[in-house]
């Protein structure tokens, strides 16, 4: 059940699952998995994760630095979006790219390989969604083998 947004702009909060990148005539937009709904927002997902950092007290740049200070990692960094919440998302490429998913591994139940370099993912919500098979960058996987992230 997709519907349009009555917010002009999606707030990620505890229940986003998926972030796609949707491109149309218009150019990109996102398609929106939560828990228990489906959404579209005429926003570029960077643009959702960027406005989501400040709605919860930071920038997407103050994000980034402090993920970097923190574990080192300065490239397709996990972004905390609300630290209150434990609100994070990875990025499967750079975070500037078109093509660019942010997937929120607090949702995963498994993750399993499906083809060559391609992964399949499958929420907590008992759904998989089978128009997609997500690429998980190896830098993502070693994340989400971490026993605090699983």
């Amino acid at each position: 059940m997709s519907k349009k947004m009555k917010k002009p702009v999606y707030e990620v909060n505890p229940h986003t699952m998926i972030i796609l990148p949707l491109k149309t005539k218009s150019g990109v937009q996102s398609e929106v998995f939560e828990l228990n709904d489906h959404r579209i927002s005429s926003f570029t997902p960077l643009f959702l994760i960027k406005t989501s950092c400040q709605y919860f007290g930071s920038s997407y740049e103050g994000r980034r630095e402090g993920t970097r200070f923190l574990t080192g990692v300065t490239h397709k960094p996990p972004i905390m979006i609300d630290p209150v919440s434990f609100t994070y998302a990875f990025p499967t490429t750079s975070a500037g790219r078109d093509d660019c998913i942010w997937i929120f591994p607090q949702h995963i139940s498994e993750y399993y390989d499906s083809n060559y370099n391609c992964t399949t993912i499958r929420f907590n919500n008992k759904q998989k969604n089978k128009k997609y098979l997500y690429l998980l960058p190896h830098s993502i996987t070693r994340w989400l083998e971490f026993p605090c992230y699983t």
